[in-house]
């Protein structure tokens, strides 16, 4: 099989893969710090920062109230980061995402040049960073999906390697850990994964029994007594509440189910579910021209490992399939197993399929000319945001892209490497122009310069929530770490040197009831129709 794969590759594309890896490289560090808390960031990071300042490591909280949607795993390592550096930085606080997503894309390396050499193995790894959420989105945000994928896709290695081994005590033990540490990073999701993965394996395998086997029962006992060794002291610290962390715990999960959406939006979801894939995969989803074909089941069926990635993806897809809320990040772990078959199959019709290959060629040669094109065009959408310097980078690195489009174009038996390279080249282009440049122009950047002057206001002062005043997770997590304090909620009044933020809402009910206040600053959050005011009481 190995010698098959290299008969489609070409001795000049290891150099143009290697080129590219140091292109992703820089392209993943650079500005990483520069864009402002998005999404569920600063939850992450503000669960962190307030257990090293509180010293309660067990015990997840939000402005000092239990936090209970995800267990504290991600959180311990993200507080790691921040007791090795002495820093609270964005560019700290991401860290830990890029270097899951450096083990994550070695880990593919390094199993599949096992099966199908170095140079097809490095394809995978690449493509799949190149797949455009973790290409340009993801990879910049302090969110768990990325290690928690890690993790599940080095469990669908444990599972197949030590199967194939006939070492069950090893599959189970190893693969009941990992998902043990899924578990203590998303909570339900790990179980359900776990259980859609090992069904389908044994079915497929007529090994029905082994779930029933003394191996497979000590890994549950494993993974069970490591979860259960974290809620044992998390009890102890917090006693009366286990019923409800669960409660939350489960409808975190249940959400996402059919039992909670209109059947109009379900029947919608059930048919445009394998196109939304698709559609995430993009650019690297255009391989997928490749796959269809009459024998596509039979070359699966023959090849062990391409028929369990397949099998795989299949089970675990079925779980998001029939769950109307879902998100691209939630299926990471998948990508790579589409990747191997998508290039399996790309690399056989480049052997025996010109035709195929042709089409397959003009869509990966127009998706980078309309990349390329947009790079050209960006400055002029919003020319007042680009200083020259950039304005000169960008058409460098434009003029960099056209020369390898042209080369794609010229040499089609590179075709496909020096489509990787494109893309790091624009993944560049993202972390050294966009993110500086339009991160500015997002409504976080204001919010976020506005709150980090209230925390420096605030050093070495009291202040505190009012009441049941919300406040957005990345507002607090600026205020919480410039002013070195949790910023949590009070309900008492008290006048002189006692701060307190509250909204218009809040502040138009003390004006009716006669209450007095000096307003110290006013800011914004994510939700700009909400003004929130510092205040102090007179």
């Amino acid at each position: 099989m190995k010698d098959h794969i290299r008969q489609a590759l070409n001795s000049k594309e290891p150099g143009v893969l290697i080129l590219a890896s140091l292109v992703f490289l820089c392209g993943l560090f650079i500005h990483l710090g520069n864009v402002p808390l998005m999404s569920d960031e600063g939850i992450r990071g503000l669960v962190a920062l307030e257990m090293q300042l509180s010293g309660d490591y067990l015990t997840p909280t939000i402005n000092g109230e239990l936090y209970f949607n995800k267990p504290p795993l991600y959180n311990w390592i993200i507080l790691a980061f921040f007791k090795l550096t002495g820093s609270h930085s964005l560019f700290i606080l991401r860290l830990p995402t890029i270097i899951a997503t450096l083990f994550f894309t070695m880990t593919i390396f390094l199993y599949v040049r096992r099966y199908f050499g170095d140079r097809f193995a490095a394809f995978n790894a690449l493509l799949f960073l190149s797949t455009g959420k973790i290409l340009f989105s993801d990879t910049n945000l302090a969110l768990i999906d990325l290690t928690h994928s890690w993790l599940l896709y080095l469990n669908f290695i444990v599972i197949l390697e030590f199967s194939r081994r006939h070492q069950p005590w090893k599959m189970f033990l190893i693969s009941y850990g990992l998902i043990a540490l899924c578990y203590l990073m998303k909570g339900f999701p790990a179980l359900v994964a776990q259980a859609a993965t090992l069904l389908a394996f044994f079915i497929a395998r007529k090994e029905f029994r082994k779930l029933f086997s003394l191996p497979h029962v000590t890994g549950i006992i494993l993974m069970t007594g490591i979860i259960g060794a974290y809620y044992y002291f998390y009890i102890r610290q917090n006693p009366g509440i286990l019923e409800h962390l669960f409660a939350i715990l489960w409808d975190q999960s249940a959400q996402r189910t059919v039992a909670r959406y209109p059947w109009e939006k379900t029947v919608a979801h059930l048919v445009l579910f394998p196109l939304k894939f698709l559609y995430e995969l993009l650019p690297v989803s255009l391989l997928v021209v490749a796959c269809l074909r009459k024998d596509f089941i039979k070359r699966i069926h023959d090849h062990p490992v391409l028929f369990y990635s397949f099998l795989f993806l299949v089970a675990n897809s079925l779980i998001y399939w029939l769950s109307p809320y879902w998100r691209v990040r939630y299926i990471f772990m998948l990508f790579p197993l589409a990747v191997t078959i998508m290039l399996y199959f790309h690399l056989l019709v480049k052997e025996q399929n010109r035709r195929l290959l042709q089409v397959t060629g003009i869509l990966l040669s127009g998706i980078s000319a309309i990349a390329t094109l947009a790079l050209i065009l960006a400055p002029f959408l919003d020319a007042a945001a680009w200083k020259p310097a950039n304005l000169l980078i960008n058409f460098i690195i434009a003029a960099v892209m056209i020369l390898i489009l042209a080369f794609m174009i010229k040499r089609p038996a590179l075709q496909l490497a020096l489509f990787v390279l494109l893309l790091s080249v624009g993944r560049l282009a993202v972390s050294v122009l966009y993110l500086p440049v339009y991160s500015q122009m997002q409504k976080e950047y204001r919010h976020r310069d506005a709150a980090i002057e209230i925390g420096r206001t605030m050093r070495g002062k009291e202040v505190y929530l009012y009441g049941n005043q919300h406040i957005n997770e990345d507002i607090s997590y600026y205020i919480t770490r410039e002013t070195g304090q949790i910023l949590r909620h009070r309900n008492d009044r008290v006048p002189g040197e006692i701060y307190y933020i509250a909204d218009n809402r809040i502040l138009r009910d003390f004006r009716q009831k006669g209450i007095f206040f000096s307003t110290t600053a006013e800011f914004y959050t994510r939700n700009e129709g909400v003004r929130l005011y510092l205040i102090r009481f007179l």
